[in-house]
């Protein structure tokens, strides 16, 4: 490129003189006047010659900046759902949060999500009937019904009772379009085909959201739950996507 751009300028500078010299030949006249008029008529074709080069070749490398910018705004509005949700994990980090704030993120990851929401639920029928889970299943219900989205819940449930308790309120999830499945959490720890998955899980209580990210509700050495985690990790969300898989093999319709 420089010497393309070294011949182009020695070719401009060329243009002016052979234009100054013919004029001198031609002129009737050759006065002080008439060469100093034909010396700047050569001077003026150079400086018209460069600008229109350079206009072009400045127009050229504009069109190909905004052709460049069009491509990577194009990639935004692609990865723009990405980039939504992913401002949740920004926002909030990819360490452990505070319990306290699980309701909120939870309602805006909700609201955010595009395809698929498959969870477990590890809740007493209190728990379940807060306002914030009820908010919650109201965004689930219009995500189904508007974005035709995968709604998956399985309950784990401590023993028959429990299944008791919550019947009703599994019903209610299903009567919204959710897909509801259950199971008893003996039946679990009994599975031998579900044993190399407890083994490595970190939580039973967990949420995959759009096949990408992965909420977890973890209990602390004491077994209460006072934090959980909100992340993109490749290798987590690819882990827990297949234990969902082996749990809601395992698990029953309501």
């Amino acid at each position: 490129m420089p010497k393309v751009d070294l011949a182009l300028k020695i070719t401009r500078a060329l243009s002016g003189v052979l234009i100054s010299v013919t004029l001198f030949i031609m002129a009737p006249s050759r006065t002080y006047t008439d060469t100093l008029l034909i010396i700047i008529t050569g001077l003026l074709t150079s400086i018209l010659l460069s600008l229109f080069f350079d206009n072009y070749k400045n127009a050229t490398s504009l069109n190909e900046n905004k052709d460049m910018l069009n491509s990577v705004f194009q990639l935004m509005a692609d990865k723009s759902d990405d980039f939504d949700i992913l401002s949740v994990v920004l926002r909030n980090g990819f360490s452990y949060i505070p319990i306290e704030k699980f309701p909120l993120i939870w309602l805006d990851v909700l609201w955010r999500m595009k395809d698929s929401y498959h969870a477990t639920i590890i809740s007493s029928k209190d728990e379940l009937d807060l306002a914030h889970n009820q908010l919650g299943l109201d965004i689930q219900d219009v995500k189904v019904k508007v974005n035709k989205a995968d709604v998956r819940r399985v309950f784990i449930l401590d023993d028959e009772r429990h299944f008791s308790n919550l019947h009703q309120t599994m019903l209610a999830h299903k009567t919204r379009g959710l897909k509801v499945r259950y199971v008893l959490r003996n039946e679990i720890n009994e599975n031998h085909l579900m044993k190399p998955w407890l083994d490595k899980a970190e939580a039973l209580d967990f949420s995959i959201v759009d096949s990408k990210y992965i909420l977890l509700i973890v209990p602390d050495d004491d077994n209460h739950i006072s934090r959980f985690r909100f992340t993109s990790d490749t290798k987590l969300v690819d882990f827990y996507k297949e234990f969902y898989k082996a749990l809601f093999s395992v698990s029953k319709d309501v």
